[in-house]
């Protein structure tokens, strides 16, 4: 029976439409292609989505068991690399905020296509958070409490740097990118209440469209 989880790996195996006997075929596929033999079975790859880390070379095995090149592979920042979509773009919604934000990061330095989002779309999306599962808005991280004063500053200072002049725009995309990583750090390390988490959300959103644009 197919495990039903938010882990990014699940949604980057349905989304290539693998079962997990396909994927880890795939796995063995990948190895012996180099000549070599893996001993990956069903329970490592439940591991994997329970939140161990597979070693990089596992991590290459696992984009060519999902029809991708080995080159997308970032070991040291898994699982955000993986692409959890058929076309690689990576939805944002409430189990894949994170993912989706740093993809964001990556498409505003790489000059790649990245989902748009319209100001209606990002009202959307905030109610759709607000009336999903507490937990999907905040999770008990580790880290500590975030407060209302960082959030306002964050919504403020973010809407200073959107409004400002044609001429000096030119000068806030690494401010916007910064705004933009402190958002998702908090997203995925914070703990937040769900208000704040509906706030963070909503801003993640619109700053993941402004850093592309």
């Amino acid at each position: 029976m197919e495990e039903t989880t938010g882990h990014p790996l699940v949604v980057a195996r349905h989304a290539a439409g693998k079962t997990m006997e396909e994927f880890v075929s795939g796995i063995h596929a990948a190895a012996a292609r180099r000549n070599l033999r893996s001993g990956i079975d069903e329970a490592r790859v439940r591991k994997w989505q329970r939140g161990v880390q597979p070693s990089e070379e596992s991590q290459i095995y696992i984009a060519e068991a999902l029809g991708w090149p080995a080159d997308i592979v970032r070991a040291d920042d898994w699982p955000n690399w993986l692409p959890l979509t058929a076309n690689g773009v990576v939805p944002l919604g409430p189990h894949s905020s994170v993912p989706a934000l740093r993809e964001a990061q990556r498409t505003a330095m790489e000059r790649r296509t990245f989902l748009t989002i319209s100001g209606a779309a990002l009202s959307a999306l905030a109610a759709d958070w607000a009336g999903g599962p507490a937990d999907a808005l905040a999770q008990a991280h580790d880290g500590k409490p975030i407060g209302e004063d960082l959030v306002a500053f964050l919504e403020n200072s973010t809407r200073h740097l959107a409004g400002l002049s044609t001429e000096q725009r030119q000068h806030t995309p690494a401010l916007l990118n910064a705004h933009l990583a402190t958002v998702t750090e908090l997203l995925e390390n914070g703990r937040y209440t769900p208000a704040l988490g509906l706030r963070l959300h909503t801003l993640a959103a619109s700053l993941s469209q402004t850093v592309v644009i």
